[in-house]
C-alpha cells in the first residue's frame, strides 16, 4: 500500500473509543480534526468543512485584499500584458486595498467600489487607470467564477483632462535641433522630429537597424520598473516597418556614433547591446532622464512645454502640410489604419492659414484674368451680330 503524502487528508478509526477521526491540512500549516461515530459522517464533515474552507480561501468569502494580492502574482503568467502596465496594476492595488480589503468578495457592492473611487486622490487620468485595475480584477474574478457578476460597471468616473497637442512647426524644429547640437541628444531628437518614430522605438534602436538610409523598426523598450527593463516586440505587424531616414539625421547620428564611442571608453563598466541611444553604462535611456533634458532644451530655445510625444505628432503634422500621401504617414508611424492616423495626428499650424489664404487669393487673381480673355474672345463675335442686325433693319 502506498504511503500517504504529508498534504492530503486522512481518516482513520481510534482504538481507545472507536470513534472514526478525519483528517486534514490548513493554509498556515496545521492540522484540522473532526469526529463522528461512523466512517461515513466524518468523510461528510469533513467535506462539508472542506467546501466552506476553499470559498474563504479562494471563493467568494475570501478577503478582497487576499484575491488581489494573488491576482497580481497571477498577471505575470498572462502573455497579454505589458510588464509595466502589471507593474502599474500592482500600484493601484495597494491604493484600493486600504478602502475594500476587509470586506469578503461576495459581499462587495457598486456603492464600494464607487466610495473608494470618490475617495482616493490623484489626477483624473490617475483615478481612472485605478478603475481599470478596479474593473479587470472584478471582472477576472468572474471569469473565474469566485463571483456570479461585478460590482465594478457603471461607476461614476472623472472626466479625463486631455494634454493639449502642440505640434512645432518647421522653424520650431529648427530652433530644437540649433539648440542640442553638440549633444548627445541631438541625434534623438532628429531621429524623433524627421522619423516620426515612439520614444520607445527610438530607446530600442541599434546600430544594426540602420540599413543604408533606412530604419529596420521591430522591436521597443519598455521599463517594468525604474531600473528593470525589457525589449518587446511591436504589438501589430504595422509596427514592423522601414523608415526612411533624412541626411540630415544620418550625420547626426554618425556624430553621435563618435561621441558615443568617446563615453564609451571613458566608461568603468559598459553593457554592450549596441544600441544607439544609451546611458552612460550602455542600457537604454530612462524616459525621466530624457524628459529633464528634452524640457531644458525647449526653455533654451524659447519653445514651449510640450511632451517628447509631440515630436512625433510634428513629424506628421509637417508631412499632411507638404501634401504628403496619408498612406506613406500611416506606414511611416506604424499605424494600421490611415483614417486614424488623419484624425489623430493631423493637426492645425497657424502658417497654414496664411497659405491657404494665399492660394485663395491667386485662384481668384487666375479667375479674374480667365474672366477677362473670355470678354475680349466674346466681344468681336458680338459686334458682328450688331452690324448684321442693323444691315437688315436699312
Amino acid at each position: 500500500m502506498a504511503r500517504r503524502g504529508n498534504s492530503e487528508d486522512s481518516v482513520y478509526q481510534r482504538a481507545c473509543d472507536k470513534r472514526w477521526v478525519a483528517a486534514t491540512w490548513l493554509a498556515n500549516g496545521k492540522r484540522k480534526y473532526f469526529y463522528a461515530w461512523t466512517r461515513s459522517e466524518v468523510v461528510s464533515k469533513l467535506g462539508s468543512w472542506k467546501k466552506s474552507y476553499r470559498s474563504e480561501l479562494y471563493g467568494g468569502e475570501q478577503r478582497v485584499d487576499d484575491y488581489l494580492d494573488r491576482w497580481i502574482k497571477g498577471l505575470a503568467t498572462r502573455k497579454e500584458l505589458a510588464p509595466a502596465t502589471i507593474f502599474k496594476y500592482s500600484v493601484s492595488v495597494r491604493y484600493i486595498k486600504p478602502h475594500i480589503g476587509k470586506l469578503r468578495m461576495s459581499k462587495v457592492r457598486r456603492e464600494h467600489l464607487q466610495r473608494t473611487l470618490d475617495d482616493l486622490t490623484g489626477e483624473p487620468a490617475t483615478i481612472r487607470f485605478h478603475y481599470a485595475a478596479m474593473h479587470r480584477a472584478f471582472n477576472d474574478a468572474v471569469d473565474d467564477e469566485i463571483i456570479d457578476s461585478s460590482p465594478a460597471h457603471r461607476l461614476r468616473l472623472p472626466k479625463s483632462s486631455k494634454f493639449p497637442i502642440i505640434p512645432l512647426n518647421a522653424e520650431q524644429v529648427a530652433q530644437l535641433l540649433e539648440v542640442s547640437e553638440g549633444t548627445k541628444w541631438h541625434a534623438l531628437w532628429a531621429v524623433l522630429v524627421t522619423c516620426g518614430l515612439r520614444y520607445g522605438e527610438a530607446q530600442a534602436l541599434r546600430w544594426g537597424d540602420i540599413d543604408g538610409t533606412d530604419f529596420i523598426i521591430s522591436r521597443s523598450c519598455r521599463f517594468k520598473t525604474t531600473l528593470d527593463f525589457e525589449f518587446a516586440e511591436p504589438k501589430t505587424t504595422s509596427g514592423r516597418r522601414r523608415v526612411p531616414i533624412p541626411l540630415s539625421t544620418l550625420n547626426a547620428l554618425n556624430l553621435h556614433k563618435n561621441m558615443q564611442n568617446e563615453m564609451r571608453l571613458r566608461a568603468m563598466v559598459w553593457q554592450d547591446l549596441g544600441l544607439i541611444f544609451t546611458t552612460e553604462i550602455g542600457t537604454p535611456l530612462p524616459g525621466n532622464t530624457t524628459h529633464t533634458h528634452f524640457h531644458r532644451h525647449l526653455a533654451e530655445a524659447g519653445l514651449p512645454h510640450i511632451r517628447i510625444h509631440d515630436l512625433r505628432h510634428t513629424f506628421a503634422t509637417l508631412l499632411f502640410g507638404l501634401g504628403v500621401h496619408s498612406g506613406y504617414v500611416q506606414h511611416a508611424l506604424g499605424h494600421s489604419s490611415a483614417s486614424f492616423t488623419q484624425d489623430i495626428y493631423s493637426h492645425y499650424l497657424p502658417e497654414m492659414g496664411v497659405a491657404v489664404s494665399d492660394a485663395m487669393d491667386s485662384i481668384l487673381e487666375a479667375g479674374k484674368g480667365r474672366s477677362a480673355v473670355n470678354r475680349a474672345v466674346q466681344e468681336p463675335v458680338n459686334l458682328r451680330s450688331a452690324a448684321k442686325s442693323q444691315g437688315k433693319h436699312t
